[in-house]
């Protein structure tokens, strides 16, 4: 970067996220952690959140510079009256949960500060965003197709539900279509997202894509007769889903010497885990290097849901072939091939896997071509460009990588 950049000053910036974490303990946070420490390279940054601990404060200032963090409110339960009180005030019920008025309170005593930019880390805070007089330009970002999270919800649930679904759904694309058309630019993880909200009629001002980083891990993780391995969350609804696809079909398909783990938080509230076969449940855990090591094959069994899975980058950071579905690799660029295979049956799900436990040369193909991968497409330098870009030479759309 040019000797000069140190003798600008920095723009200011407000970033409006839901959750501050100090660590990436879901795909969102990790994305969201990545973005905030790019744009606190070049801009003076002020952080408006719901929830950030006092010591996730401290820890993240040891990490990167931020200015002021303003934190205000509680994300509301789910719950029928949640969803009626939604429908009257006209949001989607992930919006109203997500707008304590604490928090809107918050951000209207920050309507007559002036930014030079505000950057919506999520579609879930435009409301407080809507509060301000002096954003400067409006940078929305989507980490999913959201309305096809629900759309794809509603296909395998109970009646009642599905009809739910389905109803929102419709008012998350019909929200989406507004506050798109209100930003300057709106930022995608992935084409394939992009292509949908166009396809949905969800268009914007710019539509900007930039495909999440994932660092490289460093040392030896993988044996190709090792364990089988799933982290995630289990509050997100699709990875429960999938998990539960997977014990109920999968799991009496492979050999009874092949173990599989499941490592995430939010596990004893989730109906998917009493199991049959050898699975071993394991919560929320300080240290996944460990389970990379002992490890063979990842798996995402992902039926639902959008975006691009952090979890398989994660998986391929460590030189781990992945086992997943058509859902798990939407959005990935050409090439992922020998290093992800995808399956959409439980039997060929579980073929893939024990092909890649039983043959070492199947697996090391396989394991080879990870990092070359990601290297090649999750760099994410067009972040690091287009906010280097706008900080230096006034803010305002710039590239279109759409």
């Amino acid at each position: 970067m040019p000797m000069s950049e140190s003798f600008v000053a920095k723009k200011n910036l407000l970033f409006i996220t839901p959750r501050l974490p100090d660590s990436a303990d879901s795909g969102g946070t990790q994305v969201t952690l990545e973005r905030l420490e790019i744009l606190s390279r070049h801009f003076d940054v002020t952080v408006l959140t719901l929830e950030c601990t006092p010591d996730a404060e401290r820890r993240l200032r040891s990490r990167f510079p931020l200015g002021r963090l303003y934190r205000a409110g509680k994300l509301r339960k789910r719950s029928a009256a949640a969803w009626f009180a939604s429908i009257a005030r006209g949001v989607p019920l992930s919006v109203w949960r997500n707008r304590p008025r604490s928090f809107i309170a918050l951000a209207e005593s920050l309507a007559h500060q002036r930014f030079d930019m505000t950057y919506v880390d999520h579609w879930l805070m435009w409301p407080a965003a809507a509060r301000l007089k002096y954003p400067g330009t409006r940078i929305l970002h989507l980490h999913n197709a959201e309305h096809l999270l629900f759309a794809r919800a509603a296909e395998t649930a109970p009646p009642l539900v599905k009809q739910v679904l389905r109803l929102e759904a419709r008012r998350v694309r019909r929200y989406l279509r507004g506050i798109c058309a209100a930003v300057d630019e709106v930022h995608f993880l992935s084409p394939a997202d992009a292509m949908e909200m166009s396809r949905s009629g969800i268009t914007a001002r710019q539509s900007l894509v930039f495909p999440p980083s994932v660092k490289l891990q460093s040392g030896n993780f993988g044996r190709y007769d090792g364990d089988v391995l799933f982290i995630g969350t289990m509050s997100w609804p699709p990875n429960a889903e999938g998990i539960r696809w997977y014990l109920e079909e999968v799991v009496h398909r492979l050999p009874p010497t092949c173990c599989t783990h499941i490592v995430g938080g939010y596990l004893d509230a989730n109906p998917c885990r009493g199991s049959s076969g050898t699975v071993r449940w394991h919560g929320r855990v300080a240290n996944l290097e460990s389970y990379y090591e002992e490890a063979s094959v990842f798996i995402a069994p992902i039926l639902s849901g959008s975006g691009i899975k952090m979890k398989v980058l994660n998986a391929l950071s460590y030189g781990l072939p992945v086992v997943t579905t058509k859902v798990g690799v939407e959005g990935f660029p050409p090439g992922w091939e020998p290093a992800i295979t995808v399956a959409d049956t439980a039997e060929d799900f579980a073929r893939a896997i024990v092909r890649l436990r039983s043959s070492r040369q199947t697996w090391e193909r396989a394991a080879a071509a990870t990092k070359r991968y990601l290297t090649k497409n999750f760099s994410n330098s067009a972040f690091v460009e287009w906010s280097y870009y706008n900080a230096q030479a006034g803010i305002g759309p710039s590239v279109s990588r759409a």
